[in-house]
């Protein structure tokens, strides 16, 4: 038993060394609608906008760099770009009423009565704690916020032809709205220009914050 033990400690501590915490996503629903041409070239400007606030200066640098990951490059000037993309952006904080089901007489994680979703002396084999563990689960409502954002991209030729639509709506507990629109152009641009008049579910790895 003592030789066991440090092999015991040494996969142990060898399991934490390698652990890898998992890849925060963002989950969202886009809904496309486009004329896009097979061979259409992606170099583009940015639509002109006067007065533009702090925020929208920050988002648009962001979505700048999120777009060439997908091919597309600023032109050197608006009358050398094949297309023109304009871009808005959505953030809405909405209260959300979430149902627990808990053991509210038991021993649980918050001490006695405190929502008790496991026993610890569930095993101690003391049948009264035992029959606590039993007893049945009530609901409990919760209110949270959650999120909503929403990236909506359009993209037109210099003439004014409209070719591309798409929006993403994603719902998050963050609430900046520049750390996950990354996220949201790679969700939209994961199978551009996509099926139009259509909508389906995206899920990609948030970028730059650790929470969805």
């Amino acid at each position: 038993m003592k030789r066991l033990i440090p092999v015991l400690l040494v996969a142990i501590l060898s399991a934490c060394a390698t652990y890898v915490p998992p890849v925060p996503k963002v989950t969202g629903q886009v809904t496309v609608y486009h004329q896009w041409p097979a061979q259409q070239a992606r170099s583009y400007s940015l639509e002109a906008t006067s007065n533009a606030s702090l925020e929208q200066q920050t988002l648009t640098q962001t979505l700048v760099k999120a777009l060439v990951k997908h091919g597309f490059n600023q032109a050197t000037s608006a009358a050398t770009a094949d297309v023109v993309i304009s871009f808005s952006t959505q953030l809405d904080a909405k209260n959300m009423r979430v149902v627990d089901f808990v053991r509210p007489w038991g021993w649980g994680e918050f001490g006695w009565g405190g929502y008790g979703h496991y026993n610890r002396h569930r095993w101690a084999g003391h049948t009264y704690l035992h029959s606590q563990w039993n007893q049945p689960l009530i609901p409990v409502e919760r209110t949270i916020t959650a999120n909503q954002r929403v990236l909506k991209l359009m993209m037109a030729t210099p003439q004014g032809q409209r070719l591309y639509e798409g929006s993403i709506v994603s719902s998050g507990s963050t609430a900046v709205m520049n750390d996950v629109l990354p996220a949201l152009v790679d969700g939209l641009m994961l199978r551009f220009p996509g099926e139009t008049a259509k909508s389906w579910p995206v899920q990609v790895p948030l970028q730059t914050t650790p929470t969805k």
